[in-house]
């Protein structure tokens, strides 16, 4: 790969916006719902699921869910999205912040 390609990749990772916000894991048999926040809710699913199927996760009531009804158990959905201009004035706080009041609206959810 030559070095303009490089340079343009690397500005296009630098300016991408990802999607920061709470989502729901929810399992479809028993109608439980886990809340979780990520700065990037497109590829949170991804980290769950993977440390689910690794019988890894640190939910273990979501964890015993997922050992029983399998992945097709369950359905994932992003819940509501942070607004923001520049993505390095977000931090840890405006995320526990917004799932808080998203857990507050939904108080039968469980948080991962």
């Amino acid at each position: 790969m030559d070095a303009v390609k490089r340079k343009e990749i690397a500005a296009a990772w630098k300016s991408r916006r990802p999607n920061m916000g709470v989502f729901a894991v929810t399992c479809t048999a028993t109608g439980d719902v886990f809340l979780g926040a990520a700065v990037d809710t497109d590829r949170a699913m991804n980290g769950v699921r993977a440390r689910l199927d690794g019988g890894l996760h640190r939910c273990k009531q979501l964890q015993a869910l997922w050992n029983e009804y399998g992945a097709e158990g369950f359905e994932y959905e992003v819940v509501e999205l942070l607004e923001y201009d520049d993505p390095n004035d977000v931090g840890p706080d405006d995320l526990e912040a917004l799932l808080a009041l998203v857990a507050e609206r939904r108080p039968e959810t469980a948080r991962l």
